[in-house]
């Protein structure tokens, strides 16, 4: 890629939010699962990955790094929201609406459980409960409780 585009999209990339990125409509996330075939013709599509420091790695020009999700618990995130102008939410409501919205099932992919036995819960829970308070502003925000 020319030097000059390659600049304009870094600084593109560098403006954006977390919010901007992780939106759907910008990126996507691929998970690739390893499955062991006795010959590539068998396989339904052949993904090689390159290490940096190997022979064929050292002559890719795209890299890949492997980045670990950034986790929080629940009083973080109700932390979070309070900063954020919303004083009323409390742990209770962040456990209704995990319940409510079944966050923890398999297939939704909010969270994690550690070898602590504690479950963390991924930004992408943050973004729903963010929206649940903006949408319940009133409910949350300053002013008498209702």
């Amino acid at each position: 890629m020319p030097a000059h585009i390659q600049a304009a999209h870094t600084e593109y990339e560098d403006g954006l939010t977390d919010e901007m990125v992780a939106d759907p409509r910008y990126s996507y996330r691929v998970a690739y699962i390893e499955q062991a075939v006795n010959s590539r013709g068998k396989a339904d599509q052949v993904v090689e990955f390159l290490r940096p420091g190997t022979e064929k790695g050292d002559h890719v020009r795209l890299a890949l790094k492997e980045v670990e999700k950034p986790k929080l618990k629940p009083g973080q995130i109700v932390s979070l929201m309070r900063e954020e102008g919303y004083p009323r939410f409390n742990l209770h409501h962040h456990t209704q609406l995990w319940q409510t919205a079944d966050a923890k099932a398999p297939g939704k992919a909010f969270g994690t459980t550690l070898a602590d036995g504690a479950w963390y819960w991924y930004p992408a829970w943050v973004d729903q409960v963010r929206a649940h308070v903006q949408a319940n502003g009133d409910r949350y925000g300053p002013g008498p409780a209702g």
